[in-house]
């Protein structure tokens, strides 16, 4: 018995170590990117943007959908769908969040894609009279596939322990 419960006490410790990491990782990747987009577009606000032309170029390079919505809270453009400019986000947790200057990863259902998706939204003050908010994310569906193969070796892992182990007490 003792056996059993250290044997799946410690492969909850590590599943659970290991979606935390995992999620570190990731809002870190997101930081980066968001830094990457962020220092592109500063170099340019001189220019025009064509926002939908940026969201489909840092989408390829980051790999993940990467959306522009106004301070007001509505999209400018979407790598994935641009039918949401038509949306009002500003009820959005992370659109909230990015607005106080609060930026953190945050998981949200999307209607319009029928996915749910970890995002992180940062606000950039372009000049003294324009903000943008960059929000970039993935589906929750290929982190959780991962997380979920992990479990399943981890479980397989101490069953065939435990049964070794029972086999030779």
């Amino acid at each position: 018995l003792i056996l059993i419960i250290s044997s799946f006490l410690t492969g909850y410790i590590a599943y659970y170590t290991i979606k935390v990491n995992h999620l570190q990782s990731k809002e870190e990747k997101y930081v980066s990117n968001l830094k990457l987009i962020e220092s592109s577009i500063l170099e340019n606000k001189d220019s025009t943007f064509n926002f939908f032309r940026m969201a489909q170029v840092f989408s390829d390079l980051t790999s993940s959908r990467v959306t522009f919505i106004s301070s007001e809270g509505y999209p400018v453009a979407d790598s994935d769908n641009n039918s949401i400019i038509f949306d009002d986000m500003s009820s959005s947790q992370g659109i909230e969040n990015a607005l106080k200057g609060e930026s953190k990863i945050y998981n949200e259902f999307s209607r319009e894609m029928g996915k749910n998706y970890y995002y992180y939204s940062s606000l950039l003050r372009v000049n003294d009279s324009n903000s943008i908010i960059i929000r970039i994310g993935e589906t929750i569906d290929s982190t959780d596939r991962l997380i979920d193969n992990f479990l399943l070796y981890l479980m397989t892992a101490i069953l065939a322990s435990l049964l070794i182990a029972s086999i030779l007490s």
